[in-house]
Parts: structure tokens; C-alpha cells; sequence
């Protein structure tokens, strides 16, 4: 008993007391830690010096570091040199003036051949830029990835041989016999040349894809191509000889305002899909020119400006003319359809040096 009224009375006599200190709040200590990092490697330049003599990439002693260089080295190769890889390479980057042979795949992010020869008998995984300024051959193989192929020189494509992402600036590219070239993303024609050799070689655009004729350079075309995709025709004059060009069945083949003139002295442009042109109004009357044979089976929509089509032809589904643009039917043989619809308020002109077999109706017809 005599213990709690002793506690009682200290309770209370706490209470009462002003000249108590306040509860001090202790703060939490904080103790710095170091959070470990993953291991990092900087990349390096491995410098080719071929001190192994045999040529052969698999061989340390050919490196100026006495080591393979790997996914975060970049291959710099100089002139005078012929190099064969055998197995997979996967590198960062590599500079080559010299002659290499890839006989594995290779996966890359950057890669500029400025001479000699390169050969790829393996695919080519790609994240960024493959600049071919020299002579490359590609073997039956595929490049993939984001990147994009540059080329400045001239390529062989010999068996069916796929790029993601093409570009031909000034450049050749030549289709081997038989062979099919597949674009699955973008090919992007600036100038230059697609040539093909022996019986059936094609450039074949997916119906994923995009064939883009860019720039005011001069586009030549000797090899059948299959348009699946879109083809828009932006720019400069495209010459073929003798080539057989299928706009296929819901594919898309649109003629922009700076495109040229289309020469070929007996090719053919087939439209199986929708063909679209689009010009300013010429006040020379000339417009965009088709100089091919043009056969078409489905849809043509003239929207502004004047199609010429100068080579004769079949015409066959629909064409819807814009007003105030023009359909010309000029310098050659043109059977027209029975079933040809012609829509529009546009107009549709035939050329005195043009023949016309069929009759159509249209809303504006004229004889010139």
C-alpha cells in the first residue's frame, strides 16, 4: 500500500511541474550504404594487324589486343588485307578497307566497308547502318534488324536474298540469275540502277513494305518487279528496258507531284491494285509521263494535274478523273474494256497519233 500512494504522489507532483523538459524525439540514424553496380567494359578499337599471317578472323593473333574483339568492340581493318570469318561475329562496329569474307552470320550495330569486297554468306543482324561504298555480295542470306542498308557501290543479290530496309543512293544492285530480292520494310530508290541478269530475276516489294522512288536522280530498272505493297513515286525520271512492273492486288502505286517521266521502249506497267497521280496543273500540258506500256485492270484516280500514258496499253475496271485534271491517251494502241467505268468531271483526251479500240463514256471525252 505504502508503495502505490508513493507512485501516486510522483505522478502527480510530475504533472504540476513546469520546469519538466519535453519528451525528446530521437531521430532514426541513417547510415550510407554503397549499392554494387553491374561490371562494365568500355569499348575499344581492336585494330586488324594480321600478325597471325592466315587471314583468319577466328585467330587472336591477328588483333592488336591478342583477343577476338567482341559485342562492345569495334573491327578496324585496313588496306591490303584479305580476311575470312568462319564462324558467327558479333561486334559493335567495324571500318574495313579491305576484302572480308562472312561465312557465319554477323550481328553488327554499325559497320562502313569503303573498299574491296565484302561477301556475306551468312544473315546480317543490323540495329543500325551498314554503308557499302565498295563491291558486297550477298548469298542467298537475309538482313534483319532496325537497321538500314547504304548503298553507295554496287552489290550482288544472287538466290532469294531479303533486306529489311534498303536505300540505293548512286548505287547498283544487281539481281543474280533466277534470283529474288524480298524488301520487308522500306527500300528507298534515290538513284542508281536495279539490274538483273539471266532468266526471271525480281525485285519482290511485301505487302508489309514499301518501294519509295526518291529524289531527282535517275532510276533505271532491268529486272521484273512485284509491287505487294506500296510504291510512292516522289521524285526523278525512271528508265527501264524491257521490264515487267506488277502493281498487285490491293497494292498501291501513287505518282507524286515532283515525280518525272517514266521511258521504256517495251516494258510493261500492269495494274492489278489502285494506281493514283497527282500533279500541278502543267501549263505545257505534259503532266506525268508513262512512256510503258500501261495495263491496267482495276482502279486509276487521276486527282490533280495531267497522267499522260504514251505508250498504248489495255484499260480495263475504273478511272476516276478529277475536274479541272486529265487522262491523255497518246502515242500508241489502246484497247479499251467494255466494262471500263470512267468517273469524273475530268477529261479524258486521245491524241491524234493515238489509236482507240472500244468505246467507253465518259463525262468529258475530247479528240485532240
Amino acid at each position: 500500500m505504502l508503495i502505490s500512494l508513493r507512485r501516486l504522489w510522483n505522478a502527480l507532483t510530475r504533472r504540476n511541474d513546469t520546469s519538466a523538459k519535453p519528451a525528446v524525439k530521437r531521430r532514426r540514424r541513417y547510415r550510407p550504404f554503397a549499392e554494387p553496380l553491374e561490371d562494365r567494359v568500355t569499348p575499344s578499337v581492336v585494330l586488324w594487324d594480321n600478325e597471325g599471317l592466315d587471314g583468319l578472323w577466328e585467330n587472336p593473333v591477328n588483333w592488336s589486343t591478342n583477343q577476338l574483339p567482341g559485342v562492345l568492340d569495334s573491327a578496324d581493318i585496313g588496306l591490303g588485307f584479305s580476311i575470312t570469318a568462319n564462324s558467327n561475329v558479333a561486334v559493335a562496329g567495324i571500318t574495313c578497307q579491305s576484302n572480308v569474307t562472312f561465312n557465319g552470320e554477323l550481328s553488327v550495330v554499325d559497320a562502313v566497308f569503303s573498299s574491296g569486297q565484302v561477301v556475306f554468306n551468312g544473315d546480317v543482324h543490323l540495329d543500325a547502318t551498314l554503308e557499302l561504298d565498295g563491291t558486297a555480295v550477298f548469298n542467298g542470306v537475309a538482313v534483319d534488324g532496325d537497321g538500314v542498308v547504304q548503298l553507295n557501290g554496287m552489290a550482288t543479290a544472287n538466290g532469294a536474298v531479303a533486306f529489311q530496309n534498303l536505300d540505293l543512293v548512286g548505287a547498283t544492285l544487281a539481281i543474280g540469275f533466277g534470283g529474288t530480292t524480298t524488301i520487308y520494310a522500306t527500300m528507298n530508290f534515290a538513284a542508281g540502277e536495279v539490274l538483273g541478269a539471266g532468266v526471271l530475276p525480281t525485285l519482290l516489294i511485301d505487302a508489309a513494305a514499301t518501294l519509295n522512288f526518291v529524289e531527282e536522280g535517275d532510276k533505271h530498272i532491268d529486272c521484273a518487279v512485284e509491287n505487294f505493297g506500296a510504291t510512292a513515286w516522289t521524285g526523278g525520271d525512271i528508265y527501264s528496258d524491257a521490264v515487267t512492273f506488277t502493281n498487285k492486288s490491293g497494292a498501291t502505286f501513287s505518282i507524286g507531284e515532283e515525280a518525272g517521266n517514266w521511258t521504256d521502249a517495251a516494258g510493261v506497267l500492269v495494274n492489278e491494285g489502285t494506281l493514283t497521280s497527282e500533279g500541278v496543273q502543267d501549263p505545257m500540258g505534259v503532266g506525268h509521263r508513262i512512256g510503258i506500256e500501261f495495263n491496267s485492270a482495276n482502279l486509276v484516280h487521276v486527282t490533280s494535274g495531267i497522267l499522260t500514258l504514251a505508250a498504248g496499253g489495255h484499260l480495263a475496271g475504273a478511272v476516276t478523273i478529277a475536274g479541272a485534271s486529265s487522262t491523255v491517251l497518246g502515242g500508241g494502241p489502246f484497247f479499251l474494256n467494255p466494262g471500263l467505268v470512267v468517273q469524273g468531271q475530268g477529261f479524258m483526251i486521245q491524241e491524234t497519233d493515238a489509236t482507240v479500240t472500244g468505246t467507253v463514256t465518259a463525262a468529258n471525252y475530247l479528240l485532240q
